[in-house]
């Protein structure tokens, strides 16, 4: 038994490292483009609605095995209205992604095709100014200078159309700013 054990090991063990490293020692930026919801509500003929803002986020990966990368992203988000005046999000953090997909195909479809885990932990600063009333300048709102701890898990998919050069989507579940619970991000990706 133990030596059947080893065998399926070592075969396993041959079998990963056999195949062209395709995340490891690979660099990866990406940049992102999200919406989140500022927890401000308005009030309209339809009812009431949350107030979004659109927030931008760059990030940074390095492949350390040949099926996981760790990083980090910075964002910021900066949205002016007569409800919110000049709130500032930035977000900044670490971020982990393992790459099942070479465990279950192989061959070209890895070039073209990654799908994997994302994670994600970091934190937002959110920045408001002093809120006034605009016909009679009176304070309305403090502003708030705070730091909110983010942090999700969910997947991501990315299509390569070139070599370096691809697209992808992330849909990730968490704590994220304000009362936002999940996150879904679109952008552009560059490997290296």
């Amino acid at each position: 038994m133990k030596k059947i054990f080893i065998i399926v090991f070592l075969s396993c063990t041959s079998f990963l490292y056999s195949q062209e490293d395709y995340v490891k020692d690979k660099w990866k930026v990406k940049f992102a483009y999200f919406t989140h919801n500022t927890g401000a509500v308005y009030n309209n003929a339809s009812g009431s609605k949350s107030v979004y803002t659109t927030n931008f986020q760059a990030e940074l990966s390095y492949g350390i095995l040949n099926y996981l990368e760790t990083g980090i992203y910075f964002g910021y988000a900066l949205k002016n209205s007569k409800m919110i005046l000049n709130d500032r999000n930035l977000t900044f953090g670490l971020n982990a992604n393992f790459h099942f997909l070479q465990f279950i195909t192989q061959g070209k479809l890895l070039k073209h095709l990654d799908t994997y885990i994302a994670t994600n932990i970091g934190s937002n600063h959110h920045k408001t100014d002093d809120l006034h009333d605009y016909t009679t300048q009176a304070k309305v709102r403090d502003g708030a200078n705070t730091f909110y701890l983010e942090c999700g898990i969910g997947g991501g998919v990315a299509v390569y159309p070139t070599k370096k050069l691809g697209i992808f989507t992330e849909y990730l579940f968490g704590k994220y700013f304000n009362q936002d619970n999940k996150r879904f991000k679109v952008g552009l990706i560059y490997r290296f």
